[in-house]
């Protein structure tokens, strides 16, 4: 069996949502560090996970966390790939919760998130794409599939020639919903350098306390 498939964590009571899920994707640390890696990273487990069941109605057994080392480039596929499409029906709602470092491409700005496995450095084939995942959340079929990316943009390795490139990170990656199915709503949550900005702020704005 896979790392990616097992038990949830989870603190959910009675009375939620059955029809709701979560992947929660936290990486408080990489298997190759690179210059950097830290900085802007942040991620309390038992907080966001009762945060997410608390706050957006996620029912116990729902949730799957994948964690530093279980949120490999493989673990993440495959919880995108297998573990919702097996659970999900036309009337889910579907969140997927991304904490951790992403890189844009130099040349076209698509943005792709590093898993555990991988480095700002990485090619493009060893790192999730903001493109895979929206293309994943929409085969889904689901009623609302929700991608919440919580993250710093990693510095990407200079050219040869010596210059740093900086093309502009592109989050929506292009996709148009021609597939038939629902686009997907992907929210990029932006840090404000030296600031702290708790994750109950932000679902607390995803469920109306905030406009």
């Amino acid at each position: 069996s896979s790392s990616a498939i097992r038990p949830a964590l989870t603190t959910a009571g009675g009375g939620h949502d059955p029809d709701r899920y979560a992947v929660i994707v936290g990486l408080g640390q990489y298997r190759t560090p690179w210059p950097g890696w830290r900085d802007g990273l942040s991620l309390d487990t038992k907080e966001t996970v009762s945060l997410f069941t608390d706050s957006l109605d996620v029912p116990e057994g729902h949730t799957l966390l994948l964690q530093d080392e279980l949120a490999a480039q493989a673990d993440i596929e495959e919880a995108l790939a297998l573990w919702l499409p097996k659970r999900v029906t036309k009337d889910s709602l579907v969140f997927f919760y991304f904490a951790g470092q992403t890189v844009a491409d130099a040349k076209n700005g698509e943005v792709f998130l590093i898993p555990y496995d991988a480095t700002c450095a990485s090619s493009p084939f060893r790192l999730i794409s903001i493109r895979f995942l929206q293309s994943r959340l929409q085969k889904l079929g689901a009623k609302l599939a929700l991608a919440i990316i919580d993250s710093p943009m990693a510095v990407w390795a200079p050219s040869k020639d010596g210059k740093a490139k900086s093309a502009a990170p592109n989050w929506i990656a292009n996709l148009d919903g021609s597939s038939g199915s629902k686009a997907s709503t992907l929210i990029q949550v932006s840090r404000i350098h030296g600031a702290s900005r708790p994750q109950n702020r932000l679902l607390a704005g995803l469920t109306g306390p905030a406009d």
